[in-house]
């Protein structure tokens, strides 16, 4: 299975979660821009599956904070890159709503280009500060029902509650079921 990322984390997680070895291609697709997770990765996995003609997934990620009328939302890549995790968690003031939603949406296109989309969603708030390792906005984002951030989580803790893990058991499923 091809993952089109240029993120190696990526990578390791999906052949975490699903329990078999990634492929990982980069390919510089253009994304839309959109607010819809769903609409930017589907697109992502038709851009793609035009240029390699095999099957394949793209995953694309969104961080809604209540307290920022839902941004960054699919633009978390670029709020980390400009602003730091340091720097989102002071775009939400002290006094209001904390609580965010983690999504993932993996678009897998099948041997015949058909695009399949899946979706994951974590609900949860934004920390007072950065704490913990992993990628993007891992350091700041504490799921429901816990007390650490994503980042402070084990690498299978993470796995087994996160949106990722939520959208790839059901993309595994559907697989499971087209054989």
């Amino acid at each position: 299975m091809i993952l089109v990322t240029n993120r190696k984390e990526k990578v390791k997680e999906t052949e975490d979660i699903l329990g078999f070895p990634i492929e990982q291609v980069n390919l510089n697709i253009p994304e839309i821009q959109s607010l819809d997770v769903v609409e930017v990765s589907t697109d992502k996995a038709k851009k793609a599956y035009a240029q390699l003609k095999e099957p394949l997934i793209v995953d694309d990620t969104s961080l809604c904070i209540n307290a920022l009328n839902g941004l960054p939302g699919t633009f978390i890549t670029w709020f980390v890159s400009q602003l730091g995790t340091e720097g989102i968690i002071k775009c939400v003031e002290s006094g209001s709503s904390r609580k965010a939603q983690a999504i993932t949406c993996i678009s897998y296109a099948d041997a015949e280009g058909k695009i399949f989309s899946f979706l994951g969603t974590v609900s949860g708030k934004i920390a007072f500060d950065p704490l913990g390792e992993g990628f993007g906005y891992d350091s700041i984002f504490i799921p429901c029902g816990y007390t650490k951030t994503f980042g402070e989580l084990t690498k299978e803790e993470k796995n087994i509650i996160s949106m990722r893990s939520i959208a790839l058991n059901k993309f595994k499923n559907f697989l499971k079921s087209e054989k």
